[in-house]
């Protein structure tokens, strides 16, 4: 009997869209985040997307991009950058994260609130996954500028569900430490905290995050993000201000969160880089292959088909009975 491939209902335990779920056991990603020192230059995009196959990031946010507006860019098969600008004529700041597809798929979702703020969901099943990218106004900004640059991350967040994973991340342009916050900076970070670290850790504990790269012990050179224009040799002066956090309830899915310092796309920062355990589902449509029941009465078909099933067929098969449209004109059907 002739089949032919038509997308139908699924069953009654399927949405009626017809989609399907696909498990994926426990992988890990890596994500991470990046002060890049703009991608003005059209080369510098595809160095990036060498670094995250070097290291096997599957998602990875940016700072200070400068790329005017906002959009999507494929970069080549299997990269694609979300960003989000100035919608203004300058281009200064400037947010994106870049998606390996290959390992993700293609079911995202973006919303771009600014050139400071931007999130992308990874839409997946039993829960999404939400990528927040954040680029906090230097300590040469004003204060008015600070409240509004956290005003949109909290944004953000709350258009967000209660169950999904959120991850925020970014050049958050403040020190934390290593001094301790229960439940929120662990003792491993760098440093001493200053004012636009105080802010920060109140961000977090307002919106219930933990700051990870605080949690992990580990040698000074895989903590530090940032390097100054003012280090010498005899005047080491290297800090952690970029930072990965992620909703208190998903903390234990974070196995390792640490520095690169051998990247090199020629910015003053370094990437962090967490590998996150995350069961997720791909989202997918679900093709079923269903029997033309209009072949039923061609005599060599109705040989291939189970006698009790007969009677059932042939009743479908003849309120089927009509005009059938084709590519030419509407005929009847035999």
């Amino acid at each position: 009997m002739e089949k032919s491939n038509i997308t139908t209902a699924p069953s009654s335990r399927r949405p009626f869209d017809g989609t399907g779920v696909r498990r994926i056991s426990g992988r890990s990603f890596k994500i991470g985040t990046w002060n890049v020192r703009s991608l003005i230059r059209p080369e510098k995009i595809y160095n990036v997307c060498k670094e995250m196959d070097r290291l096997h990031i599957d998602i990875l946010g940016l700072s200070d991009v400068r790329w005017k507006h906002h959009g999507e860019h494929r970069v080549d098969g299997n990269h694609t950058m979300f960003y989000s600008g100035s919608e203004e004529s300058s281009n200064m700041y400037g947010v994106a994260v870049i998606v390996n597809t290959k390992s993700l798929g293609t079911h995202v979702t973006f919303v771009p609130e600014s050139n400071r703020a931007m999130m992308i969901q990874i839409q997946s099943k039993p829960r999404n996954l939400n990528i927040i990218q954040l680029y906090a106004p230097t300590t040469e900004g004003s204060d008015e500028d600070v409240e509004e640059f956290y005003r949109q991350a909290e944004l953000l967040i709350k258009a967000t569900k209660k169950h999904d994973i959120n991850i925020i991340l970014g050049d958050m342009n403040a020190k934390v430490g290593r001094r301790e916050v229960k439940g929120t900076v662990g003792k491993h970070g760098l440093g001493e905290r200053n004012d636009r670290g105080d802010r920060l850790v109140q961000f977090c504990q307002d919106q219930d995050l933990v700051i990870m790269n605080t949690y992990f012990q580990l040698p000074p050179r895989r903590l530090y993000t940032w390097t100054s224009p003012r280090h010498r040799p005899d005047q080491i002066i290297r800090n952690q201000i970029d930072y990965i956090m992620i909703n208190s309830r998903f903390r234990n899915c974070v196995k390792s969160a640490k520095t690169y310092p051998g990247a090199d796309i020629r910015s003053d920062h370094n990437p962090v880089v967490a590998e996150i355990l995350l069961v997720l589902k791909k989202i997918r449509k679900r093709r079923i292959n269903v029997v033309n029941i209009r072949k039923i009465n061609d005599k060599n078909c109705r040989s291939e088909v189970d006698p009790e099933e007969l009677p059932a067929l042939s009743q479908a098969s003849s309120k089927g009975k009509g005009k059938s449209k084709g590519k030419g004109k509407a005929k009847e059907v035999e």
